[in-house]
């Protein structure tokens, strides 16, 4: 199957029907624009990655310290860090996580800023190639609707990659690895807890998307109407 260009994206064939719609072409199109800010986009991945790690995995390690600490008595005391030291410690790691947060912010920004400007750009120069009956039997209007789709679309896909997917994934192997480590048996029925709920997702996801393509369809047309 021949990759999805940006023509299929402006000017669906009408006698496909929308039940065979797939998201994977309309992916492989932002994946191509989003490699050529390779190094930005993996940077926001990896820093969010650290930052997350920390926030989910590292800060409350360091809080179950210092409220042992606390609670200690007798012999423990002389083989645990002292309170100022865990003070200063959890001080640090939350600097550590802002810092890697606001890197990530950045790069996300840049790399959403280029991809969806190259987006628009190689639409707008695609339409531009075509003669006056072209923009008489398609109104300018929905073309443009379709174009500013498209690029709001990497826009959201990267925001949710890293404000939710990312973070999601890190805090679900964090939590599995210390369930795993106290109990065998809750960890097992958290993963099961887990899969079961992602299928369920999945499967809504698939529904939903089909209507949101509809709605989106109508969308266009509408605005060509009006």
């Amino acid at each position: 199957q021949s990759p999805l260009s940006i023509r299929d994206i402006l000017l669906p064939m009408p006698s496909v029907p929308l039940s065979t719609f797939q998201i994977r072409p309309i992916l492989r199109v932002l994946w191509r624009h989003s490699q050529r800010y390779a190094f930005f986009f993996w940077v926001m991945i990896g820093s969010t990655i650290i930052g997350r790690t920390v926030q989910s995995i590292g800060l409350p390690y360091i809080a179950k310290l210092f409220f042992d600490r606390l609670t200690a008595s007798g012999a423990d005391i002389s083989q645990m860090y002292q309170p100022e030291q865990l003070l200063w410690l959890l001080v640090g790691a939350m600097l550590f996580q802002q810092v890697f947060d606001r890197i990530s912010i950045y790069a996300m920004l840049y790399h959403d800023a280029h991809v969806a400007a190259d987006l628009e750009q190689q639409s707008f120069r695609y339409l531009l190639g075509h003669g006056y009956q072209f923009f008489q039997d398609h109104f300018s209007g929905s073309l443009v609707r379709r174009i500013s789709h498209l690029s709001r679309s990497a826009m959201d896909i990267n925001e949710q990659l890293q404000g939710r997917l990312v973070p999601l994934c890190v805090a679900i192997v964090g939590i599995l690895i210390v369930l795993f480590y106290r109990s065998h048996v809750i960890g097992w029925i958290v993963f099961g807890w887990i899969v079961a709920m992602f299928l369920y997702n999945s499967l809504y996801t698939k529904w939903k998307g089909s209507n949101a393509f509809f709605r989106a369809a109508q969308d266009s047309k509408c605005s060509g109407f009006l």
